[in-house]
């Protein structure tokens, strides 16, 4: 088992997170470039082969 530790209180937590989606909030609305969703395309159609 894994020593838990004094941790962050939620205040903290909130504030990094907050931090975080201004930092990143900006990339979630660019759009997927077509070669990474032709190979996600690729990815999941080998699955669905394999059945995996």
């Amino acid at each position: 088992m894994r020593d838990q530790g004094p941790g962050l209180d939620r205040v903290i937590q909130a504030q990094i997170g907050d931090k975080l989606r201004a930092m990143y909030g900006e990339l979630t609305d660019q759009p997927v470039p077509d070669r990474l969703t032709a190979i996600l395309s690729r990815i999941g159609a080998a699955g669905r082969e394999t059945g995996s």
